[in-house]
């Protein structure tokens, strides 16, 4: 992934200086460092958080924090699936993360999307995952906004989403808990 920083644009205007802050071509995630407080044994479930971009972009990755103990993608019993949702339940996107790289045990996994998908700015968005066994999870990890670049988690006393049935859209949430679902969002800029 590109290094993210931001680049302040002047541009005179007939006179008028204005000013943007805006990636020009880079690619950000919500979580940069934070690395989930444990374990979970449970499921299955859908798991996932609310965000919002300041930028419209494109989504171009789906990654998630899977557990130790959770199986393994495109093994012989189950695939996890990665879901983009709006803030109304409606799925924009689908990812199966069969031939995900990353992570073999504990770790991120990262898949790219089929084609990238367009988001607005200051729209709210829903990154989640379905699991079956096992999930990290860090409660009251989503409980203020997590901010890198121009993504933001949504910090409304109700993030951290979960559904206990996989697939479905993830409306219930408990101790705003960070389930570490997460997207890679490319900037354009002007």
């Amino acid at each position: 992934m590109k290094n993210y920083c931001w680049t302040i644009c002047t541009v005179l205007i007939t006179g008028i200086c204005l000013f943007s802050n805006l990636a020009i071509g880079a690619e950000a995630t919500i979580f940069t460092t934070q690395t989930p407080e444990r374990s979970y044994s449970g499921g299955p479930f859908e798991l996932g958080m609310k965000w919002t971009s300041s930028q419209p972009g494109e989504i171009t990755k789906m990654r998630f924090y899977r557990a130790l103990n959770e199986p393994e993608d495109g093994g012989e019993f189950y695939l996890h699936m990665g879901r983009i949702w709006d803030e109304e339940g409606n799925l924009l996107a689908t990812i199966p993360f069969a031939g995900a790289n990353g992570a073999i045990g504990e770790g991120w996994e990262t898949v790219s999307l089929f084609q990238p998908l367009p988001i607005e700015a200051d729209k709210t968005y829903v990154a989640s995952v379905n699991v079956l066994s096992d999930y990290v999870a860090t409660p009251e990890g989503l409980a203020s906004s997590v901010t890198n670049g121009p993504l933001a988690s949504i910090a409304d006393g109700n993030n951290g989403v979960y559904n206990l049935t996989p697939g479905t859209f993830p409306t219930r949430s408990h101790d705003n808990t960070n389930y570490f679902v997460d997207v890679e969002v490319v900037f354009d800029g002007l």
